[in-house]
């Protein structure tokens, strides 16, 4: 048997088995059980609250997410999502390859190209946002780049 709780070990036991003092004895005997301690989660961390605070211009702030991968279309197998915190205008640009120098290139000649620099980048903790090519071109370019999670 697995180690569902003592809840639901109780259901499942007394589905096919009776006996005096049966839900004190599982209570008692799943307590004891040390897989079943060191399986169950007595704390939920909490990550503290990000403090975001509404842009005040648009194209000042932008959200990067690569998603992929994607099954193969004309070659391409990823995509590089870029959204403005201000105006909610998305961009989508396929990539072939999910390579730190192929991102920063999408986003410099499909967002920066188009819409100037922005002030804030936010983006996942992907290896290609935090690789040493994207942190040295958003330091070049003056933009300061925060983590979306």
């Amino acid at each position: 048997m697995s180690h569902p709780g003592i809840r639901a070990k109780k259901a499942l036991i007394a589905s096919r088995y009776c006996w005096p003092n049966q839900n004190k004895d599982i209570t008692n005997w799943c307590r004891a059980c040390i897989p079943y301690q060191k399986s169950k989660v007595r704390q939920y961390t909490k990550a503290p609250v990000s403090q975001f605070l509404p842009p005040d211009a648009r194209f000042a702030h932008v959200h990067l997410d690569l998603i992929g991968p994607l099954p193969i279309s004309e070659g391409f197998r990823y995509c590089l999502t870029m959204v403005d915190r201000f105006t909610l205008w998305p961009e989508a640009v396929p990539l072939l390859d999910a390579k730190a120098e192929t991102v920063a290139i999408a986003f410099m000649f499909n967002w920066i190209s188009r819409f100037g620099l922005p002030r804030k980048v936010a983006c996942d903790h992907c290896g290609q946002f935090e690789s040493g090519l994207f942190q040295m071109l958003t330091r070049m370019f003056g933009v300061q780049c925060v983590s979306s999670s």
